[in-house]
Order: structure tokens, then sequence, then C-alpha cells
């Protein structure tokens, strides 16, 4: 926090940014941030089934879960 959002003259700011949440775990500090939650989500599938349920084949698993899960509507593409 205290970052400018908006500045008054050369050296001073009119508006600052209000603080983040920070935490410390194992002994470091970290700066907690809002996630960016994507509207649309694009992802191509092996298999799916009249309710949805969609089925991943090989390293398509390891992105597509969690573009699938994090988009709030997910578009898929199936083989």
């Amino acid at each position: 926090g205290g970052f400018p959002i908006r500045v008054a003259t050369a050296t001073k700011p009119a508006i600052l940014a209000p603080p983040k949440e920070v935490r410390v775990y194992n002994g470091r500090k970290h700066l907690l941030e809002d996630s960016i939650r994507g509207d649309f989500g694009l992802v191509k599938a092996w298999k799916a089934d009249e309710l949805g349920n969609l089925v991943f084949h090989a390293t398509s698993n390891n992105f597509n879960k969690p573009l699938a899960g994090a988009a709030r509507i997910t578009i898929a593409e199936v083989e």
C-alpha cells in the first residue's frame, strides 16, 4: 500500500492506494493480492458426456482443469 494512484504535483501524491494484507509464512513476508478471474475459459477435452463432465487426455490435464474451474463460463471443444 501507499503507492500513488493520482499525483497532485510532481512530488506530492493526491491519492494513495490502501495498504494490502501481508502474512508471514515460514519466516518470510508474503503480500496477498486479489486474483483475476477470467470471464471465459476455452478448453479442449478428449471426451464429454451429456451432463457436461469432461475427460482430459495426456498433458491437457495440467492446464485445462484449473482453467475450466477458474473461469466464470467454460467453453469446451471435444474430440
